[in-house]
């Protein structure tokens, strides 16, 4: 029959425990430091115990440990307790890291597991490592020393519906000017526009007339101060050209007038293009290219 711890090895063993809680996911847990349950252990045996692994298992990212705890009586009995530990592997972009810690701390947590059975923090309330789920986020003051905590907790904020935000409609509204009221003309061609056609530097001097007339020197000489009446080159003599008929059909489309408004406006007495001379033309050009758009 194997005999028992005697009184004062129990009462060591039984003596209550300083815990410890720490914060993880879901909770706040409760435990006890290794080095403690290890001083208790040496307190109660004076030295007297051993522990030794018996099984190494890895699952997972865990590495599980179960170690025997053994301890001798005063009539030399031999009692032993087991207990399984476990820890997390530590890894760093997938590659394990500081392995030898992991083992130390598997290791730690099966002797405090094998040290409960010989009463080691079972005088203790809530001494086991559980979970204690809660239903409020913990305050930062928990961490604070007692003497320098809050007396009361503060305030929470009065979340209220925020006030309703004006409709689209009162806004004003910025950034979009107005349309432009019409401007045509009664009368005006509600034909669809020409598109608008680039004309060559020699058609451009056609239009406006700048185009320097074409002299024959064996004819005429260098030194003739003008243009002799009824020369064949004379703006005032030729009928419009097709260029500068097709550029006052562009006009008419672009700025949104008939033909007799922008002839008349320009002082000509003729009532369409086609009757003008060149020199007319060039009247009409010059005064529809500073109109505004209609």
């Amino acid at each position: 029959m194997v005999s028992g711890f005697d009184d004062k090895t129990c009462k060591v063993l039984q003596r209550d425990m300083t815990s410890h809680s720490r914060r993880g996911p879901g909770g706040t847990y409760s435990y006890f430091k290794g080095s403690d349950v290890i001083k208790r252990l040496n307190d109660a045996f004076s030295h007297g115990w051993s522990s030794e692994k018996l099984e190494d298992h890895t699952i997972e990212d865990q590495v599980l440990l179960l170690v025997a705890v053994t301890a001798s009586t005063k009539e030399g009995d031999v009692i032993t307790h087991q207990g399984y530990g476990s820890a997390q592997i530590a890894k760093k972009q997938g590659k394990i890291i500081d392995i030898g810690n992991v083992y130390k701390s598997a290791y730690t947590n099966a002797i405090k597991k094998a040290a409960e059975q010989f009463g080691i923090g079972l005088g203790t309330d809530e001494v086991e490592e559980e979970v204690t789920l809660s239903t409020s986020v913990p305050s930062p003051a928990n961490n604070l020393p007692s003497n320098r905590r809050p007396s009361a907790a503060p305030a929470r904020a009065n979340f209220t519906q925020p006030a309703q935000r004006p409709p689209m409609a009162a806004r004003p509204t910025m950034g979009r000017p107005a349309p432009l009221p019409s401007r045509r003309a009664s009368g005006a061609s509600t034909a669809a526009r020409p598109a608008q056609v680039s004309h060559s530097p020699q058609e451009i001097d056609d239009i406006l007339g700048t185009a320097p007339p074409v002299q024959n020197t064996a004819s005429f000489p260098v030194s003739a101060p003008s243009t002799p009446p009824g020369d064949p080159y004379s703006l005032e003599d030729k009928l419009i050209s097709d260029v500068q008929l097709k550029a006052l059909s562009n006009l008419a489309s672009m700025k949104n007038r008939n033909e007799l408004i922008l002839i008349q406006g320009s002082g000509v007495d003729k009532e369409s293009f086609s009757e003008l001379t060149r020199a007319e033309a060039v009247r009409v050009i010059r005064y529809s290219t500073n109109l505004p758009q209609g």
